[in-house]
C-alpha cells in the first residue's frame, strides 16, 4: 500500500488522482481478494459508497492516513 499512496502522492499513477490532484490518503480498507476491491471502487466511482455509507465520506476531519510514512518527506510529496 506505500508503494500504491507514493505513486498517487507523485501523479506516476495516471486517473483520478493526478486528475484532480487527490494526494491525501483518508479511508483504506482490506478486501478477501481483488475482485472484491475491484467492485468497491466501483461503488465509490458511481456515487453508491456516499449513498450507503455517509460516515465514511463526511469530510469534517479529514486527514492524511499516510502522513509521516516517507520519513518526514510528506510535504514535499504533496501537491499544495
Amino acid at each position: 500500500m506505500e508503494r500504491r499512496v507514493y505513486e498517487h502522492k507523485q501523479e506516476l499513477v495516471p486517473g483520478s488522482t493526478s486528475k484532480y490532484n487527490i494526494t491525501m490518503l483518508a479511508w483504506y480498507d482490506t478486501f478477501a481478494n481483488v475482485e472484491e476491491a475491484i467492485e468497491w471502487e466501483k461503488r465509490i466511482k458511481d456515487g453508491a459508497i456516499e449513498e450507503d455509507c455517509p460516515d465514511r465520506v463526511a469530510e469534517s476531519s479529514w486527514e492524511d492516513l499516510s502522513e509521516g510514512w516517507y520519513g518526514g518527506r510528506d510535504s514535499s510529496l504533496c501537491s499544495e
